[in-house]
């Protein structure tokens, strides 16, 4: 009796568990950037709209810290002015003036800005987007059918016939 393909004794055990960890490293080497892919054209434009948003609220909140600031200032003298003539007389002046010459605009915080954003700015254009997502899932098809395992021949007592 020949001994049966896939045993001991056939000796090719070795080969398949060395082939079927090629097959693994392959596969992996050319699905994992096809799914890195896929996730970046779904999770950067969200990432996007985070840092954008972040960067309104900060330019807000600058906003409104001037805005008390300033209410703050004029509360303060407004309470002076009644007590202190020549406190009014600046003020009239500083009126007049105020048309004339604009206080200096607040520092807001920077532009967001890095490599991630300028992919995700890129990737909103339709037409790149739908390249970018056909690409990743042709790479990620080539994949699962270059590196799928060979197929399974029945070696059974029963497919054999008599």
């Amino acid at each position: 009796m020949a001994p049966q393909r896939g045993t001991k004794a056939d000796g090719s055990t070795g080969r398949s568990a060395a082939a079927a960890l090629g097959r693994a490293v392959g596969f992996i080497l050319l699905a994992g950037p096809a799914l890195a892919i896929i996730a970046a054209l779904v999770l950067l434009p969200a990432h996007a709209r985070l840092v954008r948003t972040h960067h309104k609220l900060a330019v807000r909140k600058t906003q409104i810290r001037r805005a008390e600031m300033l209410a703050d200032a004029n509360n303060r003298l407004i309470r002076a002015i009644p007590n202190d003539r020549s406190l009014a007389r600046r003020l009239v002046l500083r009126t007049v003036c105020s048309q004339l010459l604009r206080p200096a605009p607040p520092q807001f915080p920077p532009r967001p800005s890095g490599w991630l954003l300028d992919v995700a700015y890129r990737l909103q254009k339709p037409a790149l987007r739908r390249g970018v997502f056909v690409v990743a899932c042709l790479t990620l098809a080539a994949a699962m059918f270059l590196f799928a395992p060979p197929p399974v021949t029945s070696m059974s007592r029963w497919s054999e016939g008599s």
